[in-house]
């Protein structure tokens, strides 16, 4: 049986995608709980400052970010406490504070205590 051009390409292009998630650590616990956090907001951008999205149209704009990054704290990796659902463009914000552990790690917080009031609670107690 010869397989077609076309089914090779579409595999091709499949095991990239399974390349690059396995390197961002997207497996399906992390797509079920990101898909679950983006409807738990209503499809919208959780910083309540964001004038251009409730983008409930194209839900790939909107990102959860990890407020404690997975490589410095992998234990909070699922933990919904520790995320936030940003558009695209407030995701590239939060990540433009660079290490947390600059001069910036004040600023940082107070943008996510806007964006997620229950994180201040649960920061609290870890």
């Amino acid at each position: 049986m010869k397989v077609s051009q076309s089914l090779l390409n579409k595999l091709k292009v499949i095991s990239q995608q399974e390349t690059e998630s396995a390197k961002f650590g997207i497996d399906k616990k992390w797509k079920n709980l990101s898909a679950n956090m983006r409807y738990k907001f209503n499809l919208s951008c959780q910083n309540p400052e964001c004038k251009d999205y409730n983008i409930s149209q194209n839900r790939t704009d909107l990102h959860c970010h990890h407020i404690y990054l997975k490589t410095t704290h992998p234990q909070y990796k699922y933990e919904e406490n520790n995320l936030v659902v940003l558009c695209k463009k407030c995701h590239r914000y939060a990540h433009s504070f660079g290490n947390k552990n600059t001069i910036y790690k004040k600023e940082y917080f107070n943008f996510i205590n806007k964006c997620s009031p229950s994180f201040k609670e649960w920061n609290s107690v870890i």
